[in-house]
């Protein structure tokens, strides 16, 4: 007899079948996508120094929390909320001794500063690692003077008078995972009493600042969250086939696979080197081009990777060429990356809003993951130190512990500086 399925009853769904005994594809780790059900099999794979499907593991939070100082009734910004782990840190500081954690009112998503009160936007309804490079770093401005390495705890000097449970407010771009994190937090306890989601690019900071700041406390994670890089549906990685697309916001903006037909040699050329500094920009280059003009298409990440391994088919066949092609790889899609999202532009705009954005005795601390990143930000303090708006900076870059790098590879690359606003 054949089974009716019950009036109103939820429908079975069945996860996605794979073959062998583990599953190797993004879409058939299921247990990984469920780390509240899946507890013990998520804590192996962080053990093995591995990042769950569909997770991110916020990186440097020791050293984050121990600079900014967060205490309850401050206002901060999380300027790249991403997965939330360390929004959720900064949360937690926040309502440590104010009482005001486990707040049940729902968590607002709001995609302008202007609009008041939208409630949670479904994007449906609303139509490899960082792959970054680890340069030695040439940044210390003065070997001598460690002093600004050490800022000093003058919290009492800037303390002020607030509503006691403080304020978190949060940005992100993409409007496929903000939902997914607010749904995550607003679990955990943070209401709109205390956590603000703004679906904004962080480089509307000025815009930000002046409706919901200034701000005591801000961090800026620059890198790429991990559930983005390993969904191959959003074409982050060569590792896995899917389309070539890169944006961060996949509602705006062009993928990159058109973006690589607007571009012409030189162009490639030019972008590889400035975003990436690729050695083999212009042998690449070339096979990109070659490949439009026999009438190939590059739509997806795999087409990308075999005109990489094409564009380096004159390197000798030995152990070298396997790690050379990953590197290189690595290199364009990071590259590609950066042109696609103006990855370089939104900074440039963050950082000159910043010293508006930061309250007196204001504090900021940012992550880069490359060379380029880390130039702007240091730049940026530099000036900003000797115009007397920083009272403090960091002399030199602060790394991730070899403890961290062991347990998530993908923190090796991370560089953190912070500044301390002067008073006004």
């Amino acid at each position: 007899m054949e089974e009716k399925q019950v009036q109103g009853a939820p429908v079975h769904k069945r996860r996605v079948p794979y073959s062998g005994t583990h599953p190797r594809r993004f879409e058939e780790k299921y247990k990984e996508h469920d780390p509240e059900k899946y507890a013990d099999t998520v804590a192996r794979v962080i053990e093995k120094g591995s990042t769950p499907a569909g997770m991110h593991i916020p990186i440097m939070v020791k050293e984050i929390l121990d600079f900014l100082q967060i205490r309850p009734g401050q206002k901060g910004l999380d300027a790249t909320l991403g997965y939330g782990g360390h929004t959720r840190k900064m949360l937690e500081k926040l309502t440590e001794a104010s009482g005001a954690s486990g707040l049940t009112d729902e968590v607002y998503i709001k995609d302008d500063v202007q609009t008041k009160g939208d409630s949670w936007k479904n994007p449906e309804e609303n139509s490899e690692d960082n792959s970054r490079d680890n340069p030695e770093d040439n940044s210390r401005d003065n070997p001598e003077d460690n002093s600004r390495n050490n800022p000093k705890d003058n919290s009492e000097e800037v303390l002020r008078e607030k509503a006691p449970e403080g304020h978190l407010y949060a940005l992100d771009v993409d409007p496929i995972e903000i939902v997914k994190t607010g749904e995550r937090l607003q679990k955990a306890g943070y209401g709109e009493e205390i956590l603000t989601i703004l679906q904004q690019n962080f480089a509307n900071l000025e815009t930000v600042a002046k409706e919901y700041g200034p701000f005591d406390f801000m961090l800026a994670d620059l890198g790429v969250s991990s559930m983005q890089i390993d969904d191959p549906k959003r074409g982050f990685s060569y590792k896995a086939d899917g389309p070539l697309d890169l944006r961060l916001d996949p509602q705006h903006g062009i993928p990159a696979s058109q973006r690589l037909r607007e571009l012409n040699r030189e162009e490639l050329i030019g972008m590889l080197v400035e975003n990436s500094d690729e050695p083999y920009a212009e042998q690449i280059a070339s096979e990109i081009c070659k490949t439009f003009k026999k009438g190939r298409s590059m739509d997806t990440t795999t087409a990308l990777r075999e005109a990489i391994e094409r564009a380096l088919c004159f390197l000798p066949e030995n152990k070298e060429k396997k790690d050379i092609l990953k590197k290189t790889c690595q290199r364009v899609f990071q590259a590609l990356r950066i042109d696609v999202n103006s990855e370089f532009e939104v900074l440039e705009a963050f950082l000159n809003a910043l010293p508006e954005a930061l309250a007196d005795g204001g504090r900021v601390a940012i992550l880069t993951f490359h060379s380029g990143e880390d130039r702007l930000v240091k730049k940026a303090f530099q000036q900003y130190y000797r115009e007397g708006i920083f009272e403090e900076i960091a002399t030199d870059v602060i790394r991730p512990t070899a403890e961290e790098c062991r347990q998530n590879g993908r923190a090796r690359s991370t560089k953190m500086r912070w500044a301390i606003r002067a008073g006004r």
